[in-house]
């Protein structure tokens, strides 16, 4: 192979492997939803959600970033009638919506993701 196609094959894979990295970085680093608060699903052997309380604000728009670490996990705050679905391990999923009333609100996974599943929980706190 000579010179000018090693450079040019060189070239094609630092794209495509670049690219991808890229994307997957901006959308981790939370720059692509600016505002949101970031919420990190895990089973209980893996330590909880992280952080395990989150603050919001009442008639305020909130906006939650949830993601996975270790397996699929489900995420609903049934006292605000919030179900989010599944949250795929490595993906985001946005949760926009607006606290109507203060309170501790509890979240849970809905999905069996392991022995301990009963204990994968955290707080939503909603003050004035």
């Amino acid at each position: 192979m000579k010179v000018p196609e090693m450079i040019g094959t060189l070239l094609v894979v630092l794209v495509l492997i670049a690219t991808p990295a890229v994307v997957l970085a901006y959308q981790a680093s939370g720059a692509a939803d600016e505002g949101c608060q970031v919420i990190i699903m895990r089973t209980y052997e893996e330590g909880n959600p992280t952080p395990n309380e989150t603050y919001l604000k009442i008639n305020q728009p909130a906006c939650l970033r949830i993601t996975s670490y270790d397996v699929t996990h489900g995420f609903v705050i049934s006292d605000m009638g919030i179900d989010a679905g599944e949250i795929h391990a490595g993906k985001w999923t946005k949760l926009e919506f607006t606290p109507k009333e203060t309170g501790t609100f509890s979240y849970v996974c809905s999905i069996q993701c392991s022995p301990m599943h009963s204990k994968v929980r955290g707080k939503i706190i909603v003050t004035d």
